[in-house]
């Protein structure tokens, strides 16, 4: 059946574009998801690109499923998996440490009050000036050791 003609009154005119061509792929999404026999699969998501234009095609995903027993295992006995498993990990782990790091030294960056709340008490204590001294001496090496790690994390990254 025929859906019928019916009037818009206010036509949408596409103009013409220039043809695009995607030969090559982009590794879009890896996602490991458990199975319950105890296998895994490796989901490769791949979107259309041209690595010469550097253009990403929007909208398609191209799921591309690999099902091992072990991915672990398998990484272990083959070499460039096992490259390619272990950069993942080192990646993410650097990606974790950073954002740890990040919340440190934002915590780190606040300068000690000069008064505090007594947890028994309750009452406002006020600090002694040697006290303040080695309060702030103590955040100042925690920060400076904080922002130094974090320039190693950020240089092992490729971020610097």
């Amino acid at each position: 059946m025929a859906l019928p003609k019916i009037y818009n009154p206010s036509p949408v005119e596409q103009p013409a574009t220039e043809a695009k061509t995607y030969p090559d792929s982009y590794l879009h999404r890896l996602v490991v998801k458990p199975n319950r026999d105890g296998t895994q699969t490796l989901v490769a998501v791949f979107r259309p690109y041209n690595y010469a234009s550097g253009e990403l095609y929007p909208g398609i995903d191209r799921d591309v499923e690999l099902t091992v027993d072990d991915l672990m295992a398998e990484a272990a006995a083959t070499p460039l998996l096992g490259q390619a498993v272990g950069a993942i990990i080192q990646v993410g782990s650097l990606m974790l440490e950073r954002r740890t790091l990040d919340a440190r030294i934002a915590a780190l960056s606040v300068e000690t009050p000069a008064t505090y709340t007594d947890e028994e008490t309750g009452e406002t204590v006020e600090r002694t000036q040697a006290e303040i001294d080695a309060l702030e001496a103590e955040r100042t090496a925690a920060l400076e050791a904080a922002e130094t790690r974090l320039t190693e994390v950020l240089t092992a990254l490729g971020v610097n």
